[in-house]
């Protein structure tokens, strides 16, 4: 992993206005989920209390498979939906928080 293992990926899942999600739908996300932590690529994953979307904190080798894992979301795939995928640097003791500790 890059980073040493001090990065990780952060996909903001915001829904679309007017797309319904059905029962099945929502299974096939937490299936994927389900997957993704059985690969060890899951961090943390959750919704909003808001209702108005969710976040997941991915384990990737880089963006670019972090991008590819938000994509195959089935809401994403389904256009109920949209993912921003971020990276993010964890500052902890190990790097000395960043240099900067």
């Amino acid at each position: 992993m890059a980073g040493g293992g001090l990065i990780r990926y952060v996909v903001s899942l915001l829904r679309v206005a007017g797309c319904a999600r059905s029962e099945a739908l929502v299974r096939q996300h937490v299936a994927f989920l389900k997957d993704l932590d059985a690969r060890g690529l899951l961090e943390l994953a959750g919704p909003f209390e808001d209702g108005l979307g969710g976040m997941l904190i991915l384990r990737a080798e880089s963006l670019e498979q972090a991008r590819e894992l938000a994509a195959a979301d089935p809401f994403v795939r389904a256009g109920a939906s949209t993912a921003e995928v971020r990276t993010w640097l964890l500052s902890t003791e190990e790097n000395n928080h960043l240099g900067m500790g």
